[in-house]
């Protein structure tokens, strides 16, 4: 009974997958069945003559059945989870992300029926209470500081740079020092300043910050692991008098008696998950100067249409596997949210786009991470304790497979990045240097 039920459950999944992929317009998908015990067959999805652009041009080699099960139930995550116990494998991942992308609406995130009870779950989660997001922050920022040395640049920053147009040869050391610059001058930054970094890593925009206007800095991190480093990196700067890193919540930042005079807050956001941005907002402008108070906000987004069809998706790899309790908001709801959770304090001055310049970051680190990954990522992950060879091969599939996820997203603009200002009514910070 068992035996004949999982063949007509597999017969079922792969109609059912045959007639997804059978929507690509855009783009071809060769798909070879490498299944043991079974004879191999070659099936082609979408532009079967012709010449074809080779960056929608893909293989995918499925070694396992349960690849049609996995992909019925979900589509993004079923994919996801049978790269990572290697039951499929692909020429390139990132080509695969840009057929699936620039057909999606041709597409379905997998059988309805079977994902009714998780989109119940997802509606009624509680979001990320401070329990959570502190859980999820571990999770994927306590792995270890040898894995993020191992694919980022020497700086440390973890969020997309800003590339010098036309130069390609320029580094990503070089690009992220023109972001982090970006960012100081959008602060007006002044040596009595008191800056408040939420989320802020490894503590390099921190450093820079003081360096380039000798302000007081207070970053704010949930990791125990980013928070070490940070301090290390601090005092081999000679800043410890003008930094300090502490370990809480957004919702936990202590107060200090006038306001902070600037906020700072890059790529965390995305922690902060749908539910929570009113709060976000609101204690943004609560610990701000309320006479001079300015913030600065650097955030992934998702396309507009890509906002509402998430709301109503099951979770995703990404939500699983990289940010548990993550959300991508649209640049309207994050302005939108700015006002209604600000109650009107808070008043947007700029919005810019540097979205397109992730692509390029998240393929660097990507190959940074492979080319290091033998002799050093996973020598020093195995030294630590980590895990086995077997879970090794899990970990590293998961994060190669996560690069290539986003970089799609970023080359193709369902997914972005913006820095916006913002200031309290009346602030004149960011009219220094402007003639009147």
């Amino acid at each position: 009974m068992g035996s004949s039920w999982s063949s007509a459950r597999d017969a079922y999944a792969r109609r059912f997958v045959d007639s997804t992929l059978s929507a690509i317009r855009i783009g071809r998908l060769t798909v070879l069945l490498q299944v043991p015990d079974t004879a191999e067959e070659k099936l082609v999805y979408g532009q079967r003559t012709g010449d074809v652009d080779p960056e929608v041009d893909v293989t995918l080699f499925v070694k396992s059945n349960n690849l049609w099960w996995r992909l019925c139930k979900n589509m993004d995550l079923g994919l996801s989870e049978a790269y990572l116990n290697g039951e499929v494998e692909c020429s390139d991942w990132v080509r695969l992300f840009t057929i699936y992308i620039r057909n999606r609406e041709n597409f379905s995130t997998g059988a309805f029926a079977l994902q009714v009870v998780p989109l119940i779950q997802k509606l009624l989660s509680a979001g990320n209470t401070v329990s959570s997001a502190k859980r999820n922050a571990i999770e994927h920022y306590d792995s270890s500081n040898t894995l993020f040395e191992g694919f980022l640049s020497e700086d440390m920053n973890y969020s997309s740079p800003i590339w010098e147009l036309g130069n390609d040869a320029e580094t990503l050391e070089a690009a992220q020092a023109r972001k982090v610059q970006a960012l100081i001058q959008e602060l007006s930054l002044e040596p009595s300043d008191h800056l408040l970094d939420i989320g802020c890593g490894w503590g390099n925009l921190a450093i820079e910050a003081v360096r380039a206007s000798g302000c007081r800095v207070t970053g704010v991190t949930l990791s125990k692991e980013q928070k070490r480093l940070a301090e290390e990196r601090i005092a081999s700067a000679g800043f410890e008098d003008k930094i300090r890193i502490l370990l809480c919540d957004y919702r936990e930042i202590p107060e200090v008696p006038g306001g902070y005079d600037k906020v700072v807050s890059v790529e965390m956001i995305e922690h902060v998950g749908r539910k929570h941005f009113p709060v976000f907002f609101g204690t943004i402008s609560r610990l701000l100067n309320p006479q001079r108070g300015v913030m600065v906000l650097q955030a992934i987004i998702c396309s507009n249409a890509q906002h509402d069809a998430k709301l109503n998706q099951p979770e995703g790899f990404i939500d699983k596997y990289i940010f548990p309790g993550g959300y991508l908001a649209s640049t309207p709801y994050i302005l939108e949210t700015i006002h209604t959770g600000s109650k009107g304090k808070l008043a947007v001055r700029t919005v810019r786009s540097i979205g397109p310049h992730y692509a390029k970051a998240l393929r660097m680190w990507r190959e940074k991470f492979l080319r290091n990954w033998d002799d050093q990522i996973k020598p020093k992950l195995m030294a630590e304790g980590k895990t086995n060879d077997a879970a090794m091969e899990f970990f590293k599939r998961r994060w190669e497979y996560y690069f290539s996820y986003c970089e799609s997203g970023f080359r193709t603009g369902l997914i972005g990045d913006i820095i916006v200002t913002a200031s309290h009514d009346g602030a004149q910070e960011l009219l220094r240097g402007v003639p009147l």
